[in-house]
C-alpha cells in the first residue's frame, strides 16, 4: 500500500555545479559533468500522498491482504472521505511533514548527477506500513476515526467510544468557541496553520447541536478554515 518512492510529490531544492572545460565537454559539445551540491528538501506534498495511498489500498492483492471483499465498500462517497481522512491522519502523526524524515537517492545520468528517487526513511516506511495495515483491516468507517485518534492520543474518549462518525459540512459560526480551551486556542492562533488553507479533508471531529458545536479534535485545522464559506467534519453521531 505504501510506496517505495514519491519522486513526484516530494520537491528536492539544489544547486548544481560544472567542471565543462576539465571534464571535455567543451570538446563534445555535450556536458555530462554537471554535480548535485546542497540537496535539501522543501516541500512535502501530504495531501497527494494521501490520495495515491488511498488509491493504492483499491487494487486488489489477494497475497498480502486478503481484501477483495471490502473494495466495494470503498467506493461509498463517506467512507471514501473518512478512509482518507484517517490515511491523512496517520501520515502526519508519524510527521512525514519532515524533511528530515525523507531520505533520497542521487544518480549519475548520461548528462551528470540527478535525482534517482525520493522515499520515506526506512524505519519509518515500516511503521507506517504496519499502521496503515491495521488501519484497512478494519471494516467501520467509525472503527477507523476510533484507531487514529488511539495512536495520536493513546486512549479514546468515553464519550465516542461507541459513537458513529458521519461526514459533514458546517459553517465555523456553527462553533461555539466561547466554551472550548480558550489557552489551547490562544496557542493555537500564534502557530502557523497556513499548510490547512487549502485542506480538503474533513477538518477534524466535532459533537453536539448546529450553533454549539464543540471541538473533539483538529482545533488547527478548523480555525485556518475560511469564515465564509463551509468545509467538511467529521460530527459524532450517538
Amino acid at each position: 500500500m505504501l510506496r517505495d518512492s514519491y519522486t513526484y510529490d516530494v520537491i528536492l531544492g539544489y544547486g548544481t555545479v560544472y567542471s565543462c572545460e576539465s571534464s571535455g565537454c567543451n570538446d563534445d559539445g555535450i556536458c555530462r559533468c554537471s554535480k548535485i551540491v546542497d540537496p535539501c528538501i522543501t516541500n512535502i506534498d501530504i495531501l497527494a500522498i494521501t490520495c495515491k495511498i488511498y488509491s493504492d489500498s483499491l487494487l486488489p492483492d489477494p497475497i498480502a491482504r486478503k481484501r477483495d471483499s471490502k473494495i466495494t465498500s470503498l467506493f461509498n462517497i463517506d467512507n471514501e472521505v473518512i478512509t482518507k481522512y484517517c490515511i491523512n491522519r496517520i501520515l502526519t502523526i508519524n510527521k512525514l511533514y519532515l524533511p528530515s524524515n525523507w531520505a533520497y537517492n542521487i544518480c549519475s545520468g548520461y548528462y551528470g548527477e540527478e535525482i534517482e528517487n525520493i522515499y520515506i526513511a526506512n524505519i519509518l516506511h515500516k511503521k507506517i506500513s504496519i499502521q496503515l495495515d491495521e488501519l484497512m483491516a478494519l471494516d467501520d468507517d467509525s472503527d477507523r476515526v476510533r484507531y487514529v485518534l488511539n495512536l495520536e492520543y493513546g486512549k479514546v474518549l468515553e464519550k465516542i467510544k461507541n459513537a458513529k462518525f458521519i461526514v459533514a459540512a458546517i459553517y465555523k459560526s456553527d462553533i461555539d468557541f466561547k466554551k472550548l480551551n480558550q489557552n489551547h486556542i490562544r496557542n493555537v492562533k500564534m502557530s502557523d496553520t497556513s499548510y490547512y488553507a487549502d485542506y480538503f479533508l474533513p477538518r477534524g471531529i466535532i459533537s453536539g447541536i448546529e450553533g454549539n458545536y464543540k471541538i473533539i479534535d483538529g482545533y488547527h485545522r478548523i480555525i485556518e478554515a475560511n469564515n465564509k464559506k463551509p468545509f467538511e467534519v467529521l460530527m459524532v453521531k450517538n
